[in-house]
């Protein structure tokens, strides 16, 4: 985790949470790099129900008995490292090669920033969350990032836990995959969907301004 902005009166500023992939960016450089790892995986073992286990929320029960086969002699937790470095190197090459920055949805969120911290919350590991940030021009857009561990599996959950441990709770989180939308329900958490392949700017000013009950009162 990084606080790039450490002034007491910024520290003092509800916090606004948001995820990368499907939010700032297009998920589908994640998803391409999903695929043709599981499909990588199925290939090399023998095993079709890895394919088939791809869009399972339990599908990484199958990558380890996979990595399992591949690296016996590599413990758990260095096999799941090795797993995830070659998958986050596809997902930098994937976006190097097409990289599609939407600004108006970033400028969106920058203008935020008078009145709200942002904190980024990702799966990506430290690497990799600051590389897609230099691609985006955004390394500094965010007050606190919090990624995940070399180590851990994809578990937004403990991110986010993470960061409210350190910074306390977000008023608000954005993501598009809605892996957070219970946790953040039992968390008094407001929560916002948004997918920034099918909408725009537009959208997810009007759903902020929606769940912070911004923009004014009518009069009711």
């Amino acid at each position: 985790m990084t606080i790039l902005t450490v002034n007491k009166k910024e520290l003092r500023k509800p916090m606004i949470a948001v995820s990368m992939s499907g939010v700032l960016i297009s998920s589908k450089f994640w998803k391409e790099a999903h695929d043709f790892g599981m499909k990588e995986l199925s290939k090399k073992v023998g095993d079709s129900s890895i394919l088939k286990a791809r869009d399972s929320p339990d599908y990484f029960k199958k990558v380890e008995e996979a990595l399992e086969k591949i690296y016996p002699d590599l413990t758990l937790v260095e096999r799941i490292k090795k797993r995830r470095e070659i998958y986050f190197e596809r997902v930098v090459n994937s976006i190097k090669r097409n990289l599609d920055i939407r600004e108006d949805v970033t400028d969106c969120l920058w203008g935020l920033k008078e009145n709200y911290r942002l904190a980024l919350v990702t799966t990506n590991n430290e690497k990799t969350t600051y590389e897609i940030l230099r691609f985006l021009t955004a390394r500094d857009f965010f007050d606190v990032v919090e990624f995940s561990k070399d180590e851990e599996k994809d578990d937004k959950i403990e991110v986010m836990k993470r960061l409210i441990e350190k910074n306390g709770k977000p008023i608000l989180f954005i993501e598009k995959s809605e892996k957070l939308k219970d946790f953040c329900e039992e968390g008094k958490i407001a929560y916002i969907n948004f997918n920034v392949d099918l909408e725009g700017a537009i959208d997810l000013k009007s759903k902020i301004e929606e769940k912070l009950n911004l923009g004014g009162s009518d009069g009711n």
